[in-house]
């Protein structure tokens, strides 16, 4: 049997902010906890840039035409300068088409590890009034069966369309409109999946999940707020899809 492979994050790391020690932050949060052989302490990169004071406020950052038009003619999977340096299948891909998957994927794990929860949780617990198991209930069971068929369902769109764009780009050939625009409907689509999982899971957790502490009352907030990207809003994405499907401009350029 393969050996376990988990993650966790660390407790009591603040905002970090220029001219912070880092180094014992991290130390004075790993105080306590031990480390053993073989355990991997991960830092991003953005708090070593934000400790170092390397920070450019976007607000200020205004891309002139000429940025403009090298995002929209290398992020529909075409040729472009760089795929002739960087000649793997990664760098010819669309990735303005399916720029819904980074965050949709994002918004799946979360999902995953909702579920995760919700079946630990809901098997030690037990009813305050009767003492029956929750476990017991078939409305538990049937919520349950319902988010994971959900969120199986947001993977399998998900793998089918990411394998697909990758095989175009590996027989060096361009993504149609049509299949660029299904690819953005399925992304937003596949999150919807994933978030009215979450939904169902949370209002079977009762009443403690709505604790700021409660991994549930996390995973609601933050797959929403994935949701609200636009990248994966589908009003607009299943409308260009649609457009698409009957013959009209999608309206949108990037595609």
């Amino acid at each position: 049997m393969p050996a376990a492979i988990s993650a966790s994050a660390l407790d009591g790391i603040p905002e970090i902010r220029p001219g912070d020690d880092l180094a014992q932050i991290i130390a004075s949060a790993l105080a306590g906890r031990a480390l053993r052989d073989e355990d991997v302490l991960v830092i991003a990169h953005k708090i070593v840039s934000k400790a170092e004071g390397q920070i450019v406020d976007l607000r200020d950052v205004t891309p002139d035409e000429r940025a403009r038009e090298l995002a929209a003619e290398h992020g529909k999977g075409e040729a472009h300068p760089g795929s002739a340096v960087n000649t793997g299948s990664l760098y010819k891909l669309a990735w303005y088409a399916l720029f819904g998957f980074v965050n949709g994927a994002t918004a799946l794990g979360i999902a995953q590890g909702a579920i995760e929860e919700f079946t630990s949780a809901t098997r030690a617990r037990v009813a305050t009034a009767s003492g029956q198991h929750i476990a017991d209930f078939a409305t538990m069971q049937l919520r349950l069966a319902e988010a994971a068929t959900l969120i199986d369902a947001a993977e399998t769109l998900m793998l089918k369309d990411c394998g697909e764009a990758t095989n175009i780009a590996e027989e060096g050939r361009s993504a149609s409109i049509a299949e660029k625009a299904r690819w953005r409907r399925d992304g937003a689509f596949a999150v919807r999946l994933a978030v009215r999982a979450i939904d169902i899971l949370f209002t079977g957790a009762g009443g403690s999940a709505i604790v700021e502490t409660h991994p549930l009352q996390r995973a609601l907030r933050d797959a929403h707020a994935a949701q609200g990207h636009i990248g994966l809003n589908w009003d607009l994405n299943g409308t260009m899809y649609g457009r698409v499907a009957l013959g009209l401009d999608p309206e949108f350029p990037l595609l």
